[in-house]
């Protein structure tokens, strides 16, 4: 985790949004969206969330963004990013995990997304008027989050250019952020390659998890990339997970290497030294991570040859 990573801003925005849920919304619907915040980490604390290593550094980049060039970065101008961002992610992530459908309380409180809908894009009515260029950014960006996550729910096969096109693209809100930036300080910043460096860490933290939830994935019958993969590269009648003890795993690891090597010239290209500095710390632990798992995997395969390549190996 980055020394300068926003814990102050990310507790005082959870504490913005229940003192507001609870001034606006009855007490049982404000306790029942605070245990569900609190339901999304072990500890406990809505905080912590934001705070783990594998979250995707939605609240990082833009801050990123400004140092690239040497921009004095606004405390009061950091907090409002990282509550609009904050509530966005909850918005989010009500609505996807209801189309996912592995949901808990979630279809209760999907309502309330219209509050933290609310609250992401009332942030930026206080820094661009209503006819700023940043607001046609906005909803376009916005739309192309609803429709990746409509879309991703429909899927039934994608391939490497719809896992691009599609899945990866749920995370295109977090690009509002940027543009704000951008717009803020002037324009100083190449805002096209930033854009695109997003959309490649995107994908890249979502093959991350789609490699690692793979197997509760193909459990609740989902489509993702990795198991798409394992449909085209197994043998003919071989189990999805024999595959991936056999080289699957081991596949989807090479790949994210060889990701966040594109990644880090990216980041090069855009004069973040922040951005390669938590690619090479953060990235490279997550894949240690992923990798600490294959000698399992290689163990499990082993005596699943010894017994007979099938025992407790479903299709």
């Amino acid at each position: 985790m980055t020394k300068d990573f926003p814990r102050d801003e990310v507790r005082a925005a959870i504490a913005t949004i229940h003192e507001k849920l609870g001034g606006g919304c009855s007490k049982q619907v404000a306790e029942r969206v605070r245990r569900w915040m609190e339901t999304l980490v072990p500890s406990g604390e809505a905080a912590d969330y934001f705070l783990q290593p594998s979250m995707f550094p939605m609240l990082l980049l833009p801050a990123w963004m400004s140092r690239s060039v040497a921009e004095p970065w606004e405390q009061g101008f950091q907090s409002d990013l990282v509550y609009s961002s904050v509530n966005a992610y909850y918005s989010i992530r009500l609505l996807d995990n209801v189309m996912d459908g592995h949901e808990t309380c979630e279809k209760g409180l999907l309502p309330l997304s219209a509050f933290f809908h609310a609250e992401f894009q009332s942030v930026y009515q206080r820094y661009f008027g209503s006819s700023d260029r940043f607001w046609c950014s906005f909803h376009s960006l916005w739309l192309e989050t609803a429709d990746a996550v409509v879309r991703e729910a429909q899927l039934q096969h994608v391939d490497f250019e719809g896992f691009r096109e599609i899945t990866a693209r749920k995370l295109s809100a977090a690009k509002i952020p940027l543009v704000a930036v951008h717009l803020h300080f002037g324009g100083r910043t190449d805002l096209a390659q930033w854009l695109a460096f997003c959309d490649e860490l995107a994908a890249w933290w979502q093959f991350l998890d789609d490699l690692m939830d793979w197997y509760i994935d193909q459990q609740r019958g989902a489509c993702t990339y990795f198991l798409c993969e394992a449909e085209r590269r197994k043998k003919v009648g071989e189990p999805v997970l024999q595959w991936v003890l056999r080289e699957g795993f081991l596949w989807g690891v090479d790949t994210l290497e060889l990701w966040l090597e594109s990644l880090r010239h990216m980041a090069g290209e855009i004069g973040s030294h922040d951005a390669v500095s938590f690619l090479e710390q953060r990235g490279g632990m997550l894949i240690e991570t992923a990798r600490s798992l294959l000698p399992a995997m290689q163990a499990l395969e082993e005596v699943a040859v010894a017994m007979g390549s099938d025992v407790g190996l479903q299709h």
